[in-house]
């Protein structure tokens, strides 16, 4: 039954998923409404719509079973067409963990295996950053062995997720919280298979955790890996706006606590990593209209961090309050 919801969700009051699923016109005009009225760019904030107690927000990393079938209609085009597809099965109560051996499957088509040694390109920064960006433009100057085509990451993940694509659906900003730990234990899994039979590719991460990217980088070393980092500096006031624009644009929005958080625990974490990397490019986004610019590198010949604007590299890697 469609009922009218509208009105209440203007109001604050959330409702139980199901009721937002059939009244999905509805929450598509409160997603409108919310951004016109509600939302602040430059602060990090998002829209809840679903009731608190709702299953559909318990965290998926706990869950014995996923539903591939119910509310499928509202699938975004890729997950949609990999059950299409036959990729993934249209059943409720799929064993998880047969569900995401699938996940991990499709994720490890976008690493590659190069004719000499094996690499693998650290994509680091806080979370709206502009990591993405940058790799793709390094990539298509072909000053990378990989790029965008060859990414894994936690965010690879979230899109081949039911609940993250249904929370996102009935204009709930909450889907990346949900799927997060899940999609941080299968992209973890997956970088030491891939590393075990010796596949190239470029890691999508924060870098924000310091102990956990020491692991990773270790274990790529002992397994003779060539290894590359691209650092983007960023404000944080700009980070905050450019996460909210992509969450306009693609309803995934930045944990409140954890945006920031990534960006402190990256810079405090950045001197560290740097012996480690046989190449390092760092840029600064400055996000004032300007292009991304280089501000240090290290390169195969040199075995310190070559410093090539001082001012704004020391500005931006100061400790933020």
């Amino acid at each position: 039954m469609n009922l009218p919801i509208l009105g209440r969700l203007q109001e604050g009051v959330k409702f139980d998923f199901c009721t937002l699923a059939d009244s999905i016109e509805q929450t598509d005009e409160y997603w409108e409404w919310w951004w016109k009225e509600k939302a602040k760019t430059d602060e990090l904030c998002r829209p809840e719509t679903i009731s608190d107690d709702d299953p559909i927000l318990s965290e998926t990393l706990y869950k014995a079973t996923v539903n591939l079938c119910g509310h499928r209609q509202l699938f975004d085009k890729h997950l949609f067409q990999m059950t299409e597809k036959g990729v993934f099965p249209i059943i409720d109560g799929m064993n998880r963990d047969s569900f995401r051996k699938i996940a991990q499957a499709i994720a490890a088509n976008a690493s590659v295996k190069l004719s000499g040694r094996s690499q693998i390109v650290f994509a680091g920064g806080g979370y709206g950053s502009g990591k993405t960006t940058t790799l793709n433009y390094l990539a298509q100057q072909n000053r990378l062995p990989v790029g965008m085509a060859n990414l894994v990451g936690v965010d690879v993940f979230k899109p081949l997720i039911p609940e993250y694509n249904l929370i996102k659906a009935v204009a709930d900003g909450r889907a990346s919280l949900t799927v997060q730990k899940e999609c941080d234990m299968l992209a973890s899994q997956l970088f030491k298979r891939l590393i075990e039979v010796g596949r190239s590719f470029a890691w999508d991460s924060s870098m924000s955790n310091k102990e956990e990217t020491l692991k990773k980088i270790s274990m790529a070393k002992n397994a003779q890996y060539e290894l590359t980092m691209i650092a983007v500096l960023t404000p944080l006031k700009v980070a905050i706006r450019q996460g909210m624009k992509r969450a306009f644009l693609s309803r995934r929005f930045p944990h409140p606590v954890a945006l920031p958080k990534s960006h402190i625990e990256f810079r405090q974490a950045f001197n560290d990593y740097i012996s480690h990397f046989d190449e390092i490019f760092v840029f600064a986004n400055m996000g004032d209209g300007s292009d991304i610019e280089a501000v240090a590198e290290k390169t195969n010949s040199e075995k310190e961090l070559v410093v090539i604007k001082p001012d704004v590299f020391n500005q931006l890697l100061m400790p933020m309050a």
